[in-house]
């Protein structure tokens, strides 16, 4: 059950919002434990100095559990798939890991279209394996009223469908009903978008009905992170900020138009020129094929959609293997996950900082050492540095960083 839930977490009582007093006991509860048990690692020596960061981000990683539990497990997807990233970037650039096709053109394709079609499988067919505010932004984005969906749902597995809520959703729309018993071979186009009775001219509004809707999200998300992280330069060059929000709302908007289009484009063709039944993996498929819609996006955005995208597929398929019994539910695997992955970030943060996305180091400088750099990227005259790093020092008592300051280094792709 809830642990800091009772009595210790209420709005009674307190001046400011449970979600901003949650979020600062995490954060400050991270950076401080992180600290403490890093100290005591460093006074201990041995092979508790040398593996001081994983010990202690995986101990500080607990205080997830100051977070609500309807949250912990997408911050843990989040951290798990920066794990992920800086794992695989560590071993590759020491020539240990090599996945086969990797080196040839647009490969990080392959990762992200298995991922975009397991969400989408779970979209339709398996909606429970996915963070129910990450489903609703699907249906949001997407035109399939979830009527519709459940109906398509219900279809594959063999159990009746509502057919006076379809009938009703049909005569809603202006157009007439289409399904007339409990057991239809297939949810009809008719049904999937009701009043346009041509697929291709259905398909095009999908993709400008899509992109209005998310036009002014990503408007947001373009612009704030990059002023909050780049506030001086937001300032002397306002128009240039304004435009690179606008042109990548433009392209993120675009992205995610065309992969409504292209995803309902092929469902539709499944239904008007298929075996004339339902097959669940068609919307599996469809979900891989749609993905290479990411093209639209710029290169260095395509690994962070991916990074989006992996955990959740990752969560959908483990939940999936539950359901079936093939795998053991695990008590508290949301924190122990969390744990683990933070104790291989700020690993990877203290002895190879260039395996972390920019953005990752960023908020590690500023937020676990308050804009100070680690005790492993500041140089010593002689020897290796707490991290393991050789340090480099210039003439005289003037010491150089060891790395560049962070947000200049690429990570490599997967």
């Amino acid at each position: 059950g809830e642990i800091f839930a009772w009595k210790l977490f209420s709005e009674k009582g307190l001046m400011y919002r449970e979600d901003a007093v949650r979020l600062g006991i995490f954060v400050g509860g991270f950076s401080g434990l992180y600290h403490a048990v890093q100290a005591l690692c460093h006074k201990q020596g041995g092979q508790c100095r040398d593996h001081s960061a994983m010990i202690a981000g995986s101990v500080a990683g607990l205080t997830l559990l100051c977070q609500d539990k309807s949250r912990r497990r997408t911050v843990a997807l989040y951290m798990l798939a920066r794990a992920l990233q800086s794992l695989y970037a560590s071993r590759k650039r020491k020539g240990l890991w090599h996945f086969w096709g990797s080196d040839l053109p647009y490969s990080n394709l392959l990762l992200f279209s298995l991922s975009c079609a397991q969400v989408m499988y779970a979209y339709v067919i398996r909606p429970e394996t996915l963070p129910p505010s990450y489903w609703r932004f699907i249906v949001r984005a997407g035109p399939i009223h979830p009527l519709v969906l459940k109906a398509c749902r219900d279809t594959v597995r063999g159990r009746p469908v509502d057919v006076q809520a379809l009938q009703e959703l049909s005569r809603s729309k202006g157009a007439p009903p289409c399904v007339h018993h409990p057991h239809p071979p297939l949810v009809p186009c008719g049904l999937m978008h009701p009043g346009r009775p041509l697929c291709w001219k259905h398909n095009l509004l999908a993709f400008r009905d899509t992109f209005r809707k998310t036009f002014p999200l990503y408007l947001g998300l373009n612009v704030v992170p990059y002023v909050v992280f780049n506030l001086p330069r937001a300032f002397r060059h306002p128009l240039r900020t304004a435009g690179i929000g606008l042109l990548g709302a433009v392209r993120s908007s675009s992205f995610i138009a065309s992969f409504v289009s292209v995803y309902q484009a092929l469902v539709c063709a499944h239904k008007q020129w298929g075996p004339g039944y339902e097959q669940k993996l068609v919307y599996w498929a469809a979900g891989a094929v749609a993905s290479f819609t990411v093209l639209v996006e710029k290169k260095s955005r395509r690994s962070e959609i991916g990074l989006y995208v992996l955990p959740r597929a990752i969560d959908s398929l483990f939940l999936t293997l539950v359901d079936h019994r093939l795998l053991p539910r695990v008590p508290w695997g949301d924190v122990l996950l969390f744990a683990l992955c933070s104790g291989t970030v700020m690993h990877y943060y203290e002895t190879e900082p260039s395996t972390l996305a920019p953005l990752v180091r960023t908020i590690g400088d500023r937020i676990v050492y308050g804009k100070g750099l680690p005790l492993s990227r500041v140089p010593t005259v002689t020897g290796y540095g707490p991290g393991g790093e050789l340090a480099q020092a210039a003439a005289g008592d003037e010491r150089k960083p060891l790395l560049p300051p962070a947000g200049t280094e690429e990570v490599p792709e997967a």
